[in-house]
C-alpha cells in the first residue's frame, strides 16, 4: 500500500498558521497578565480635614492611575504631584448635610459604603488664633519628595492631612480644624503627643510620633525612617 503524503506547498502553510496562532496566543496571554498586574483600586482611603463646608479626600493606587472624585454630579481632579498618590479637595457644601460620592479610578468606579460624611456645624465662635503644622518631607539622601501624604493625628481632633509640593513642603491648618465633636473649633488646650503617617509615592509608609510644640516647624520626616532628621526645617514659603 502506498504512504500518502501532504503536497509540500500546503504543508509550509499549515505549518506557518500553527505557528502564527501560537504566537498569538502567546501575545494575548501577555497581554491579559500585564492588565490584571495593572490595579486601580483604591488603598488606605481617608476623609480628613472635614469643616461645616469642605473635605479633604485621600488614598494610594499600587500602579500609576488617574482617578477623579464624584459628588453631586460634581467632577473633582486630583491635585496631587504623584501618579500613586492621589488627593483631593471638596468645597463649598452646606453645614450638617449628608454627601455620599463615587471614585472613578482607572476604569472601574467604587462606590464603597465609607464614600459618606456629614458635615460639621457651623461654630458661633471666631477662627482661633493660627496655627501651623508644617515640614519637609525628605528621603535618605535628602532629596526632597513630592506628592507624599501626611496624615496628623492629634486627640480631640478631627483627621488632618496635606500632601508635599514640589519642595517636599507640607502645611496643615489647626486654627480651621474640627473637634471630634463636629460642633466647634479644635483648640489644643495644651502640648498632646500626636501622630504622622507619611504615604510616599513609591509606596513606603512612615509613621512618627511627635509633640505638638514641634509643629512650627515640625522637624524634617525622612521616608522609610520612623524618626525624625537631626537637621531642622528650613523656613520656606508653601506654594
Amino acid at each position: 500500500m502506498k504512504e500518502k503524503k501532504f503536497p509540500t506547498i500546503f504543508g509550509m502553510i499549515l505549518l506557518l498558521v500553527i505557528l502564527f496562532l501560537g504566537v498569538f496566543l502567546s501575545t494575548q496571554k501577555t497581554s491579559l497578565n500585564s492588565q490584571a498586574s495593572v490595579s486601580c483600586e483604591p488603598i488606605n482611603p481617608q476623609i480628613t480635614n472635614l469643616t461645616y463646608g469642605s473635605f479633604d479626600f485621600s488614598f494610594t493606587t499600587p500602579s500609576p492611575c488617574s482617578a477623579t472624585l464624584i459628588i453631586n454630579n460634581i467632577i473633582y481632579q486630583d491635585i496631587s504631584l504623584s501618579p500613586t498618590t492621589h488627593y483631593y479637595k471638596v468645597t463649598n457644601l452646606s453645614p450638617k448635610t449628608e454627601y455620599k460620592f463615587s471614585l472613578v479610578s482607572g476604569s472601574s468606579t467604587y462606590s464603597w459604603p465609607e464614600f459618606s460624611l456629614t458635615t460639621a456645624s457651623k461654630p458661633n465662635s471666631p477662627i482661633p488664633l493660627s496655627n501651623l503644622a508644617w515640614g519637609k518631607i525628605i528621603d535618605k539622601s535628602g532629596k526632597a519628595i513630592s506628592g507624599a501624604i501626611v496624615y496628623l493625628t492629634l486627640p480631640g481632633s478631627q483627621a488632618l492631612s496635606a500632601f508635599s509640593n514640589k519642595d517636599g513642603n507640607w502645611n496643615i491648618s489647626l486654627a480651621s480644624s474640627f473637634n471630634e465633636q463636629k460642633n466647634d473649633w479644635f483648640s489644643p488646650s495644651s502640648v498632646v503627643e500626636e501622630e504622622i503617617i507619611v504615604y510616599s509615592p513609591d509606596g513606603q509608609l512612615t509613621q512618627i510620633t511627635n509633640q505638638s510644640d514641634r509643629n512650627d516647624p515640625v522637624p524634617d520626616i525622612i521616608v522609610g525612617q520612623n524618626y525624625f532628621s537631626n537637621i531642622p526645617t528650613p523656613a520656606s514659603s508653601f506654594q
